[in-house]
């Protein structure tokens, strides 16, 4: 409960399918708001080692997880690919604060997310099953079968819960990037409730 003429910020989580482009949005996104006073770049702690140039995050062991998960120092956390990830506590303050926070988050983990923030909107950035597909392909990591699979995954999903914008990431990437920054922009005004 908030008090009458206190003003919330919001919560823009980026999801998507492994492909779909959402670090590159957001790395367009951050370029541009560098200097924003109402805007936020979420940074994730996960299980695995930082790769800069797909996205840029806090890289702990299982243990070191588990032991800020006892410290109480996330917002939200879940577990999805064998990996654990967390958004920190800070965020939350952020969004009470009433500032836009943006934050790379995971279909799975959005009824998760839905609860731990007061003001959520979910971007979810979609691509055309041929164009992804050669995507992964090009990327490298994945033999034809699993990326046959993660298709399938996506055909399957089902629809998104919450406040759900989509962009259509399967053309100009600059044109999604700006679509991104427009969306950014209109969500970084706070509410006054």
């Amino acid at each position: 409960m908030h008090d009458a003429g206190t003003t919330m910020g919001c919560l823009l989580v980026v999801v998507g399918s492994s492909g779909a482009g959402k670090d590159s949005l957001i790395r367009g996104a951050q370029q541009y708001f560098q200097n924003h006073p109402h805007i936020r770049f979420a940074k994730r702690v996960i299980t695995r080692p930082c790769n800069p140039e797909q996205e840029e995050h806090d890289s702990v062991s299982n243990h070191e997880f588990q032991q800020q998960l006892n410290n109480g120092e996330f917002a939200v956390h879940w577990h999805a690919n064998d990996l654990f990830y967390g958004l920190k506590t800070d965020t939350l303050q952020w969004v009470k604060e009433g500032l836009c926070v943006i934050a790379n988050g995971s279909r799975a983990a959005l009824p998760t997310i839905l609860t731990a923030y007061p003001c959520v909107y979910t971007i979810h950035i979609t691509v055309q099953p041929a164009i992804l597909a050669e995507r992964l392909k090009r990327r490298g990591r994945e033999t034809d079968e699993q990326i046959r699979a993660r298709l399938k995954r996506n055909d399957s999903l089902e629809h998104l819960p919450g406040k759900v914008i989509e962009i259509d990431n399967s053309e100009a990437r600059h044109e999604s990037i700006d679509t991104f920054i427009s969306i950014v922009e209109q969500k970084a005004k706070p509410t006054t409730l």
